[in-house]
């Protein structure tokens, strides 16, 4: 089910969806508005002749080019009919009307009133009624000339703003004005708007006609505009089609389309695919704008001249341009021309998304493990070659390379393909942690540096797709560790006394219940042999003693050896030897 409000418990905070629908506002543009012209589609023409005929109120709204005007005007008198009288309420307008549930919030005009009624040519003629120019913000006046207001209120804050051109005379050209909200009292008091006019009209407060003769001028002109709308309503969003595309059942590919329906009174701007699988970080992975991007599917885009600049969209498709990949929870939003917004219902899909590098897909082969130099033929055919060994035993502390190859069904390189690094230590109960990965250059080959630690096993995995669950390919390498061992014991005994040992562990971790080691004494002849053990403590430390029984005298070597044990994860090693004289 669509939901018009966004969806808090998915998407928290996040920036990108915003927890509820909120007002916005967006611009129309007509004429000649700073330094750009964009025609007319938004000021429509409203003669009112009345009785009169309806050509001589007929207001022009074309602006073929950035120097011409559109005009609201009453036509003068000429040399074939000298006077024209004008009605009462007799008018001719150019009004913007915003579509429904929407304001106009400001505005910002480029306006030019020609006003002179007063006298005839011969300068003796008056009149009583001398109708008017008029900017209007709803029924809030702007600016002004003549006789409009039947209370002088208006009148008088017109004029105070400096808006006011008077009653006609023999200055009637106001030169181009610029006229903002902000700039109007009434308007800013008024605060939106259900449209704006520009009228040339005969006042219909007056008993008397407004007679126009042959010098006489009316008109109000409209160089440019630039009017702001806001828009509190949420897009509908009809139908978001299940089943299909994207939405189908099963694994999808990533780079399928979501059908979908909206509609709104300013029109949609724009459609996204938002993933939220991670609500805290939501991202867009499918974008369309019908004001700067693509048409829509039925070929129709924005245009900001218009007062509803946006067109409803039906059966329209919006996939990624690179394929979704992975387990992902993602939901379909619309903005509407005010940036209005409403999300679908989240639905959740897999997808295999794009090719895990170039030439790569299924049956791809990895081969990884320890470089090592080897020596192969006999006499003058004896050659050395690099091999790649499953295992490697290093010191403590020691650093190694593990190398590998990726190769595809066809044997040839895949190059820029992610390999993913899993390691676990070599000891019992231990799981394999995804390291992160590592990038195959253009020949398919890899090195990956392994840092001082403990004995790991590294399975360097491949997938074919980067949302595949599984892997297609797969390496595994064991670097061993030899322990080390820190001891110190006494240089001299007395002859039948007790040489004390002891030290610590230095890889952790240690296990809990300690490891065993051996003491081991090095007899000429035989070698080392076992002569006691003993078991660290939690903290890898140990103490081990040893009696000399018989009443001998000498030099005698001893050394600590760990014994391998599956809960420490390193190899067998031994301490350095110690040299202890005995009498």
């Amino acid at each position: 089910m669509v939901r018009r409000a966004l969806l808090a418990t998915i998407l928290g905070t996040c920036a990108l969806v915003p927890a509820t629908a909120h007002a916005g506002t967006y611009d129309v543009y007509s004429c000649k508005f700073g330094s750009s012209f964009y025609g007319n589609n938004a000021w429509a023409g409203l003669n009112s002749s009345g009785a009169g005929d309806p050509t001589f109120t007929a207001p022009d709204t074309t602006c073929a080019n950035a120097a011409d005007p559109l005009i609201a005007l009453m036509r003068p008198g000429n040399a074939t009919t000298l006077n024209v009288a004008y009605a009462p309420g007799i008018s001719s307008a150019l009004v913007l009307t915003p579509p429904v549930d929407t304001r106009i919030a400001d505005f910002n005009l480029s306006v030019r009133h020609l006003f002179n009624t007063f006298t005839n040519s011969s300068g003796t003629h008056t009149q009583n009624n001398t109708g008017f120019t008029l900017v209007a913000f709803g029924s809030a006046g702007v600016s002004l000339t003549g006789q409009w207001d039947a209370s002088p209120s208006q009148t008088a804050s017109i004029n105070t703003d400096k808006h006011y051109y008077g009653a006609g005379g023999p200055a009637p050209d106001t030169g181009v004005v610029t006229l903002t909200k902000a700039s109007s009292t009434l308007a800013t008091t008024a605060g939106r708007a259900a449209n704006m006019a520009l009228y040339a009209g005969c006042y219909g407060g007056q008993a008397v006609n407004c007679n126009l003769d042959d010098a006489s001028v009316a008109q109000v002109q409209l160089i440019g505009s630039k009017v702001t709308i806001e828009d509190n309503r949420p897009p509908d969003l009809t139908a978001v089609q299940a089943g299909q595309g994207l939405l189908a059942p099963g694994i999808r590919s990533g780079d399928e389309p979501v059908t979908f329906s909206a509609s709104d009174n300013s029109g949609i701007l724009r459609a996204e695919i938002v993933d939220v699988t991670d609500a805290a970080n939501p991202s867009v992975v499918a974008s369309e704008d019908y004001g700067s991007g693509p048409n829509t599917d039925a070929g129709t885009r924005c245009d900001f001249t218009r007062p509803r600049p946006c067109p409803d969209v039906k059966n329209e498709t919006i996939a990624a341009l690179t394929p979704i990949a992975g387990h992902r929870t993602l939901i379909l939003r619309v903005s509407d021309a005010a940036g209005v917004t409403t999300v679908s219902a989240p639905f959740g899909i897999q997808a295999r998304g794009p090719l895990n590098g170039v030439n790569g897909g299924d049956g791809a082969r990895l081969v990884a493990g320890f470089p090592a130099k080897v020596f192969r033929g006999k006499g003058k055919q004896r050659h050395a070659v690099f091999v790649l060994r499953p295992s490697r035993l290093v010191s403590y502390g020691k650093k190694a390379t593990i190398r590998g190859t990726l190769k595809g069904a066809d044997g040839q390189p895949i190059a820029g393909a992610d390999v993913r690094i899993l390691v676990r230590e070599a000891r019992l109960g231990a799981q394999y942690v995804d390291r992160g990965g590592i990038t195959s250059g253009p020949d398919g080959r890899f090195d990956l540096g392994v840092t001082p630690g403990s004995s790991r096993v590294f399975r360097l995995a491949y997938r074919a797709y980067k949302g595949d669950d599984a892997f297609v390919s797969r390496s595994t390498s064991t670097l061993n560790v030899r322990a080390r061992i820190s001891v110190r014991g006494p240089k001299r005994v007395r002859s039948r006394g007790t040489a004390k040992f002891s030290g610590r562990l230095v890889g952790r971790p240690f296990p809990p219940r300690g490891v065993t080691l051996d003491l081991q004494i090095f007899q000429p002849g035989v070698g080392w042999r076992v002569f006691a053990t003993t078991r660290t403590r939690r903290s890898g430390t140990f103490t081990v003693r040893y009696h000399f029984q018989r009443a001998s005298a000498g030099r005698f070597a001893f050394r600590i050896r760990l014994r391998p044990n599956d809960a420490y994860p390193y190899a067998r090693g031994v301490s350095k030897r110690m040299r202890v004289r005995v009498g």
